[in-house]
């Protein structure tokens, strides 16, 4: 009864090899589980990526159908979806539902899709997917607010009716309203639309070897070289304007990973750098919403700092595939790993 979770393309390929259920294939593409694939690959927070497969595993979709008969507002029933996917216990998470005004029954018809005893589950991470990144990070990361404020702005006949609908709807200020609804009207295009709703972020350049001299690591992206200081762990872009930092610097430590994010003279792209044994480094640059990703932690550090993802099964070096148990309870600490990803 184990479960496949992996991006779709090769969805109708895993079904047929392992004859095993998948959560996404060809033929499914469009559904909503799409979203939450690409919401578990986008996320930093390793709880809500296995909420998110407990979820799929346990209904698919079904949760969310089962708040949104009863809010009836889409945007409100996804927020409290992800409420209760951070909770682990089933009880917590009844009692959040009863707290947002669903009954006993109510709630129990919504954790039985996501709060069941979940199957086996074995998540694929592949080469393929990197240069698809900015594919399933688009859907991992979309704004309903923005596409419900999207529809009503389509939908409303005057300035005023959809300034209120915003603010009463979606809880923010008329400040914040109004700003929604001038952005909305510079709009021209379906491309202009989805960029608005949820950016499109991807991997810049894949997996570097960097130089060291003495305490200094020199890493290489396109033509210029990013600098970590090994005895403070600073990353930093020496210019002819200055020093510049990138957005945000994960690197592993022997106990898993830190993440140090500088919000001055930010260059626009992140960087992971991993070390090994050997006292070799390496590094991977993107754009910042996947620097801490799980997508990354698995694929390119391979599970280092985790506690919910066994290695069940990895690839050569010709096309990397990466294939991870699901470890519901979690282990007691986390993976580390004494390599990067070779």
């Amino acid at each position: 009864d184990a479960i496949i979770n992996s991006w779709w393309d090769f969805g109708h390929w895993f079904k047929y090899i392992a004859d095993r259920r998948v959560t996404l294939d060809g033929s499914s593409q469009n559904n909503p589980q799409l979203h939450w694939l690409g919401k578990l690959l986008l996320t930093s927070n390793e709880r809500e990526a296995v909420g998110i497969l407990r979820m799929l595993d346990c209904g698919g979709n079904n949760a969310f159908s089962s708040i949104n008969k009863i809010k009836n507002n889409t945007p409100k029933s996804i927020k409290l979806l992800n409420k209760i996917l951070l909770i682990k216990d089933k009880n917590e998470a009844k009692n959040a539902l009863v707290k947002e005004g669903l009954s006993d029954k109510e709630s129990e018809d919504v954790l039985q899709y996501s709060h069941c005893q979940p199957p086996e589950d074995f998540l694929i991470v592949s080469e393929d997917m990197i240069g698809k990144g900015g594919v399933w990070a688009h859907f991992g990361s979309w704004n309903f607010d923005k596409a419900w404020a999207q529809k009503t702005f389509m939908q409303s006949k005057t300035k005023e009716e959809a300034i209120g609908m915003f603010a009463t709807q979606l809880n923010i200020s008329r400040e914040e309203a109004e700003s929604y609804y001038l952005e909305l009207s510079n709009l021209k295009s379906e491309q202009e639309i989805n960029a608005w709703i949820a950016p499109w972020p991807s991997y810049i350049q894949g997996e570097t070897k960097c130089s060291i001299d003495k305490n200094i690591v020199e890493c290489p992206i396109q033509n210029i070289n990013v600098f970590v200081n090994l005895s403070d762990m600073e990353a930093y872009i020496p210019t002819s304007q200055g020093v510049k930092r990138v957005n945000s610097f994960v690197y592993t430590t022997p106990n898993g990973l830190e993440t140090k994010t500088y919000s001055e003279d930010a260059i626009g792209f992140s960087m992971a750098l991993a070390a090994n044994n050997d006292g070799e480094y390496s590094s991977i640059f993107m754009q910042p919403q996947l620097a801490n990703s799980t997508f990354t932690k698995l694929f390119y550090l391979d599970g280092h700092g985790t506690q919910h993802f066994d290695l069940f099964y990895k690839s050569g070096s010709n096309f990397r595939i990466k294939i991870w148990k699901v470890n519901w309870n979690g282990n007691e600490k986390p993976l580390l790993i004494d390599t990067f990803s070779k």
